[in-house]
């Protein structure tokens, strides 16, 4: 057996190959291990699971980075649930206790959290559990959150619940409506958006605004009922309980809210667009969560915390519901229309009687066909019919041919230039020609001998029809010349039939001499 150094010696391109097989090797066995490498993220929301707003960050963050990070994720998710479970602080450190045992063998790589409650809990709790892990944020109201985070370990989006702009498309609407009636629940995260809504009102000195807070929809609703304002801007809502304590799930508050009165109903928010809502500059919770994504992105390919400053240009988008803006009569402003979200479009013309265009389409596609099946066979049966004519046509030209051709008779058409055109008949055989030897040739060249055939030609080329006897060497021919027409009446040609009569002219001839003689002889019986 050769050794590698002998085999090296004898043959180097089989080394070569050697070697670019093991290095193809390890490129297979090394991939199975990049492929399963996990990157570990804890996540910590503020509310429930099923919260809409919630989930949509969830699912906003989790399809970004997935789509950024080439190594699989690894989540970890925790709901403190504060929607229905008061934040306090023995909560809080309740709640951390259970983590640090739960996660106590967990090294995230980052932590996300959403919501205000949520970061609150990860400044107090989280970076004692997780130490020098990076935290990122969405859905953060309380911008003064930004004095009390270490730009070095923590940032993130904030969201803004921006009145401004849902002012704009209220003077749109309707133009001078002044009074609103701002409404939300008594949670904390009301406080911080009537703090950031009274602060932008400050600009707008011709709105006047009322606010209406509470935990409990039957107050809501009871406040609700005979106000006169036209708008209701709703904020925060995720709070509301019934009689009970019950936390009510979104559908069921936004339907108390919408029933309480004539209202058009502006949402600050996408997860409240329930029937009813007209919609409005909506904050995101998906595109929240995807911009938190963005930054944790950067942040896993290398960039320092302390680098990727916080987003505080809240992504919101303008989201208006068809259904309720053809309810309310309203039209959207067309300076919008093309940067707005419609969701329940009015169908139009063509989608509402679809199925009636499709049906009418299907009964002149069968009209057509029974048009056209009975066109063809029309079709066809004329075809039949003209063939049969043409084959009887041809059938009696034939015969026609036959019985000129078997007759003394020439039958000739020339243009007016003395051309022919026609030369037919068996008189060419007793005159020695051939159709091919006349036609195409000049008459007044053909006969230029005879002066008394080209005058009578020139007589029918000047429109006159006459019977003429001409004798052609030792051939008698009669022949009746006729002007050729147009369409108007104009003489374009002639045409003429002529008869081969050499015996019936010599027969009279004969017959004259005898009865010449006859006449002498009896002229010289009498002298006698």
């Amino acid at each position: 057996m050769l050794g590698p150094r002998r085999l090296a010696r004898s043959n180097p391109w089989a080394l070569r190959l050697a070697a670019a097989l093991l290095f193809v090797l390890s490129l297979v066995w090394a991939a199975p291990g990049r492929a399963v490498r996990n990157t570990p993220i804890f996540m910590l929301h503020s509310y429930s699971q099923e919260y809409p707003w919630t989930k949509r960050q969830h699912e906003g963050f989790l399809r970004k980075l997935g789509a950024r990070v080439p190594d699989a994720i690894d989540v970890s998710v925790e709901y403190l649930d504060s929607k229905r479970v008061p934040y306090t602080t023995a909560y809080a450190y309740s709640f951390a206790g259970k983590l640090a045992q739960k996660y106590a063998a967990l090294e995230p790589k980052l932590i996300y959290v959403t919501d205000d409650n949520a970061l609150l809990f990860a400044l107090a709790h989280l970076t004692r559990i997780f130490p020098k892990v990076p935290i990122f944020f969405s859905g953060i109201n309380d911008y003064d959150m930004k004095q009390r985070i270490d730009p070095r370990q923590v940032t993130g989006v904030f969201e803004n619940k921006e009145i401004a702009p849902n002012l704009d498309l209220m003077r749109e609407l309707a133009p001078g409506v002044r009074d609103i009636l701002v409404v939300g629940d008594e949670s904390e995260t009301y406080q911080a958006i009537h703090h950031e809504i009274v602060a932008a009102l400050a600009h707008q000195p011709d709105i006047q605004a009322q606010f209406l807070s509470h935990g409990r929809i039957e107050r809501m609703v009871a406040a609700l009922q005979g106000r006169k304002e036209q708008f209701v801007f709703l904020t925060t809502l995720g709070a509301m309980t019934d009689a009970t304590g019950r936390t009510l799930t979104l559908p069921e508050t936004i339907a108390a809210i919408v029933q309480a009165g004539r209202f058009i109903v502006i949402s600050m928010e996408d997860v409240y667009l329930y029937p009813g809502v007209l919609g409005g500059y909506v904050t995101s919770g998906y595109r929240q969560g995807a911009a938190a994504a963005e930054l944790s992105a950067r942040y896993l390919a290398g960039t320092a915390v302390a680098d990727i400053k916080p987003i505080e240009s809240s992504p919101n988008e303008y989201i208006i519901d068809g259904g309720e803006l053809e309810k309310l009569r309203l039209t959207l402003p067309s300076g919008l229309a093309g940067r707005t979200t419609i969701l329940n479009p009015v169908p139009t013309y063509y989608e509402r009687n679809l199925k009636l265009i499709v049906q009418s389409l299907y009964a002149f596609a069968l009209l057509f066909a029974v048009l056209l099946i009975a066109s063809i066979y029309i079709l066809t049966r004329k075809n039949r019919q003209i063939a049969h004519a043409s084959k009887e046509l041809a059938a009696q030209t034939e015969r026609l041919r036959t019985v000129i051709e078997g007759f003394p008779v020439v039958l000739w058409a020339i243009d007016r230039e003395g051309i022919f055109t026609l030369s037919r008949g068996a008189g060419l055989k007793v005159l020695g020609l051939a159709n091919e030897e006349v036609v195409g040739k000049s008459l007044f060249e053909f006969y230029r001998d005879f002066p008394a055939i080209i005058e009578n030609t020139r007589r029918a080329l000047a429109g006159e029809s006459h019977v003429s006897t001409n004798w052609v060497g030792a051939l008698a021919f009669e022949t009746h010349y006729a002007p050729l027409r147009d369409g108007r009446g104009a003489v374009v040609g002639a045409t003429g039939v002529s008869t081969d009569v050499t015996e019936r002219k010599r027969a009279d001839e004969a017959l004259r001499l005898s009865d010449q003689r006859l006449q002498e002889a009896v002229r010289a019986s009498s002298i006698g």
